[in-house]
């Protein structure tokens, strides 16, 4: 109603210095209350072309009348306004977002989380012997599923001071990692446990190639470098515009693997790290990122060459870091290929499960009617031997 109404009708400012003599003016305010309207300013506050609120002035001091200077000034101050109740509008709506995001991952972690009691259940079983199993040939795809995490346990146990660790802390955040594997033919927990196996025989057959904590990184790096891995390239990621390819531009499965793990390391009872001194804390962290990213191939054929080319000139240096890191990203690919150096029968199956997902992908990218690589092409499996040769 009034002249307040009226602006907020027609979104611009207006001037009303006789008030009373205006047709406008709602006279009932002034009647109610004994105030006494002289001349007033009304301005809107706008937000995306919409009136959101109206600023009044009434009563010019000295009786004077308002003018255009006045107009200006108050309409520059119902964009503060109009920015001020977008941001907080803003904001309600992000920090609600943000609860919902909370309670979500609080019930994601307590499906996904493995227990006390599971932990315990474990931690009851007869210890296992790690003698026979330092074998790069191992067929680690054939043991029995319940005891892969108990193998987990004895090759930390075997190799690292557990005097350090919490054993429950340990085989939860082990029991976890698991649960945290798609059940996909190729990227899941048996291939990360193979990868963590395989680093297992590299420490113990050459013990002095890396620190301690260079070690334990990496070891944890290797059970979680698939973390929730979808069975798709980067390249799939990127071209068909999942979310992740927007969080993460480049090496973007091997990102979210990491900050995967992150995840399960901050929850309750899971930090294998937590006994570390803060200096050491970051570093193991900083290794295990850096290992894990490694896993990307995209990656392997730069730092190979580069490698090489420090080899060649005999000017690898133990001392470098740079070569250390270098050195440790070679590690982390031998031993995420490893399957190929295993028995045939092992490497077949291996194989078998690797195209399987390469050619599910291949269906998806045909059924988005794009091209899949001849690899990925399951009509084109007939070409499979001389692509392999070539």
């Amino acid at each position: 109603k009034g002249i307040v109404g009226h602006c907020g009708k027609i979104g611009k400012s207006i001037i009303v210095n006789h008030a009373s003599d205006d047709d406008r003016f709602y006279r009932n305010v002034d009647k109610v209350t004994g105030y006494k309207s002289k001349n007033m300013i009304c301005t809107p506050i706008l937000n995306n072309g919409s009136v959101i609120g109206i600023i009044q002035m009434i009563n010019k001091i000295n009786e004077s009348t308002f003018t255009c200077l006045d107009k200006r000034i108050l309409e520059n101050v119902s964009l503060v306004c109009g920015l001020a109740l977008h941001y907080a509008k803003l904001y309600d709506k992000v920090r609600k977002l943000d609860y919902r995001y909370m309670i979500t991952l609080d019930v994601a972690a307590y499906h996904r989380c493995a227990s006390i009691e599971e932990a315990a259940d474990i931690l009851g079983k007869p210890r296992l012997d790690t003698s026979g199993i330092i074998n790069y040939s191992m067929d680690t795809k054939g043991l029995p599923k319940s005891d892969v995490p108990r193998y987990v346990l004895a090759m930390f146990r075997d190799v690292f001071e557990m005097t350090k660790f919490n054993e429950e802390t340990l085989i939860r955040f082990t029991l976890t990692v698991r649960n945290n594997y798609r059940n996909v033919p190729y990227h899941n927990w048996n291939h990360a446990f193979q990868v963590a196996h395989s680093f297992y025989t590299v420490i113990k057959t050459c013990p002095d190639v890396l620190s301690p904590i260079e070690r334990l990184a990496l070891f944890v790096g290797c059970l979680c470098h698939d973390l929730d891995h979808r069975a798709k390239t980067n390249a799939y990621m990127v071209n068909s515009k999942n979310p992740l390819a927007a969080m993460y531009s480049t090496s973007t499965m091997e990102y979210h693997h990491f900050y995967t793990a992150m995840s399960i390391l901050r929850a309750d009872g899971h930090n294998v790290f937590e006994f570390l001194p803060k200096d050491l804390y970051e570093k193991a962290i900083q290794d295990m990122k850096q290992a894990i990213v490694y896993t990307d191939l995209a990656l392997f054929f730069s730092n190979r060459a580069i490698l090489q080319k420090i080899i060649n000139e005999n000017k690898f240096s133990w001392n470098n870091p740079e070569h250390i890191m270098r050195l440790k990203g070679i590690i982390m690919t031998a031993c995420d290929l490893s399957a190929v150096i295993k028995p045939w029968h092992i490497n077949r199956l291996t194989v078998r499960q690797l195209f399987q997902e390469f050619y599910n992908q291949g269906d998806e990218e045909k059924a988005q009617s794009r091209n899949p690589l001849p690899m990925m092409d399951r009509e084109k499996a007939h070409d499979l031997p001389a692509n392999q040769v070539r």
